[in-house]
This record gives structure tokens, C-alpha cells and sequence, in this order.
């Protein structure tokens, strides 16, 4: 049967294309920025990729949280990484599983609906001290709401570029440092270890008296 299309059906698949596509760059940052945080000492690209592979993409949050405290603890760039996890874990996240799991048509007053299916459907709730089934309904969407929850991924996937990037450049001025320390440290001990030079002329007497 074929389907009647519209103007705004077609805004509307265009958009939800934008949300997973978009979605799917979130979640390919995440791995860039586990592979920089976590394994930045990794020698064997495969096993990263093993790792990667077998861990959900909220577990990889989980992780990036946590190894980020561990890496640069108590400071804005973690404060920021913190608040990208909290959204991506839950409301953004939420929000996208509804966009593209949930049925979308066009209902008898021309308006585009979005129809909840899966876990949300339903729900027993209690009122007024008795429990009650709630079916959930159907809920009218304008597509500029869509196309705004596709910015909103979009400004977390430029932060997250932007923490990684941060994160890069403060690891590799702290690798830098330490290294310049090192060497800094052995040039004194060299120094240390170089004997006084000799004068011409001067007797054995004259060494031992300008000690």
C-alpha cells in the first residue's frame, strides 16, 4: 500500500535520520575519548578494539567517569566530563530511544503523533490510594522538536571533542614536563660529579690551602 507522503513527513524523516546519525558520532567519541583516558598507554590496537567491542555504550560512560577521576581528579575538565555522562546516560539518551523506537503517523487532525511502544507503554500507578493501569496514549510532535534534540547531540558531541582534546594536550604538556624534569635533574647530578678544575702553577701546598 503505497504511503501519502507530505512536506512534513518528510521533514520528519529527515530529521530522526539527523538524530541517528548524529547518535552514532556521539557514541564513536566516547571511544576515541576511552581509548585517550583509559588505555593512553596501550601498545596493541586489538585489544582495545576486543574491549571496546564487548562493552555496552553505558558501561563505556560508566568507565569513562571513573578512570577520568582517577586521571585529573577535582578540576573543571572532569566537573564537564561528569555532566556529558549524566546526559548522555539519562535524559539524552531517553530521549532518543523514544524518537526512534516509538511509532510515529499522522492522526485525523493532521497532526504529527508519537505513540510510545516497549517498556513506557504501560505502567500501574497509584491514585488516590488505589493502583491503576495506565496505557500510555499517543503525543503530538512538531518536527522542529526533533530537529532541536538533534542540536542538543550535536553541542554534547562538540563538548565531548572539546574535553578530549583538552585532556590530549594537558597529558602530553604533563608527559613533557616530567621529561624535561628527568633530564634537568640528571644534567645537575653530571654537574655534581665533574671534578674542580686545576690551576697551573700552584703547588700541592696552594691546592691544599684553597680547599
Amino acid at each position: 500500500m503505497a504511503v501519502e507522503e507530505s512536506d512534513e513527513f518528510n521533514q520528519l524523516m529527515m530529521a530522526l535520520g539527523s538524530v541517528v546519525v548524529m547518535w552514532g558520532m556521539v557514541e564513536d567519541m566516547v571511544r576515541h575519548f576511552l581509548r585517550d583516558v583509559v588505555m593512553e598507554d596501550g601498545n596493541a590496537p586489538e585489544i582495545e578494539r576486543i574491549v571496546l567491542s564487548e562493552t555496552s555504550f553505558r558501561s563505556q560512560l560508566d568507565i569513562l567517569k571513573k578512570v577520568a577521576h582517577v586521571r585529573w581528579p577535582n578540576s573543571d575538565w572532569f566537573n564537564a566530563v561528569n555532566e556529558q555522562v549524566k546526559a548522555l546516560k539519562g535524559p539524552l539518551q531517553d530521549k532518543r530511544n523514544r524518537f526512534i523506537h516509538d511509532l510515529w503517523e499522522k492522526n485525523e487532525a493532521g497532526q504529527m503523533v508519537k505513540i510510545i511502544r516497549g517498556r513506557d507503554e504501560t505502567a500501574v500507578q497509584k491514585h488516590g490510594g488505589e493502583w491503576h493501569l495506565k496505557l500510555t496514549g499517543e503525543h503530538a510532535v512538531p518536527v522542529a522538536d526533533v530537529e532541536a534534540f538533534f542540536e542538543e547531540i550535536a553541542n554534547s558531541y562538540e563538548t565531548l571533542v572539546d574535553l578530549k582534546s583538552e585532556y590530549v594536550a594537558w597529558r602530553y604538556k604533563a608527559k613533557a614536563d616530567a621529561v624535561m624534569a628527568k633530564i634537568a635533574g640528571e644534567l645537575v647530578e653530571k654537574a655534581r660529579r665533574i671534578p674542580p678544575p686545576r690551576v697551573v702553577g700552584l703547588t700541592a701546598k696552594d691546592e691544599e690551602d684553597s680547599k
